[in-house]
């Protein structure tokens, strides 16, 4: 495995969710052709991800331009405040999914 691959499991382990949600994620960016999957050639239980050729350009654009700098960003504030930015964000996405417009089932109701 080289370093623009990871298995399905380290995706689940890096994004903090269950191996099943990292499964069927993987398998929507492979039918959109965002990502390659094959069979690791040492343990054939696993699945090994890397990003498609197409693609590669696109993320390390995005590396550069956006994660580069908020990761330097965070850096600089320091782990207490970084994790107290996390603990609020939580609370943000928390409060956010509680509010009407953003329930899980749509209400059936066409707006204007």
């Amino acid at each position: 495995m080289n370093a623009k691959e990871m298995s399905v499991s380290e995706i689940s382990n890096r994004l903090g969710v269950n191996l099943a949600t990292a499964s069927v994620s993987v398998t929507q960016l492979a039918n959109f052709g965002i990502v390659e999957r094959k069979e690791d050639p040492e343990d054939h239980r696993r699945t090994i991800v890397s990003i498609s050729e197409a693609y590669l350009k696109i993320a390390s654009d995005i590396n550069a331009e956006k994660v580069v700098p908020m990761r330097r960003a965070l850096g600089e504030m320091g782990e207490e405040r970084s994790n107290l930015l996390l603990e609020l964000l939580v609370e943000l996405e928390q409060k956010v999914k509680q509010q009407p417009e953003f329930r899980d089932e749509p209400s059936g109701e066409v707006e204007d």
